[in-house]
């Protein structure tokens, strides 16, 4: 590699720390000073692919309760996604990481879901408060779907 160029690990790793350190520091945020921004932490933009599926503690998740999203940016605090499906309000599952790394599994809690149009498509932008990372997976390989 030369010497200017990043790995794809390196230009992906400020967005994975953020988003590790985001589960056990994760608080309510002021409202920022426009009135519509709740997240003051510092964003890092992060377009990669994130899995999304409601969460409820008694109940077990399926690999086909996630939709697939496309991320828009993390901070230590939320993390900003666009889906061509409405995410509902409530508790969600995000799975995050990249190509050949370890999964991360958060538990977090959907702020807003507001119609956009991005990249040429009809979705949703959604704003998610980051809650706690998820020390093991959720996902039980015993359960088909629901």
């Amino acid at each position: 590699m030369a010497s200017g160029e990043r790995s794809r690990t390196d230009s992906v790793a400020p967005a994975v720390e953020a988003a590790q350190a985001t589960a056990t520091e994760a608080k309510r945020t002021p409202a920022a000073s426009n009135g519509r921004e709740r997240r003051t932490a510092k964003r890092n933009s992060y377009h990669v692919l994130f899995g999304v599926a409601p969460f409820d503690a008694d109940q077990p998740i399926s690999n086909v309760n996630f939709t697939i999203v496309q991320g828009c940016d993390v901070s230590r605090t939320g993390v900003g996604l666009f889906s061509v499906a409405e995410i509902e309000a409530g508790e969600v599952v995000i799975v995050m990481g990249a190509a050949g790394m370890q999964p991360i599994y958060v538990r977090a809690r959907v702020a807003h879901s507001t119609p956009a149009r991005r990249f040429g498509i009809d979705g949703f932008l959604v704003g998610c408060q980051l809650l706690e990372r998820l020390v093991q997976s959720p996902i039980d390989p015993n359960v088909v779907g629901s």
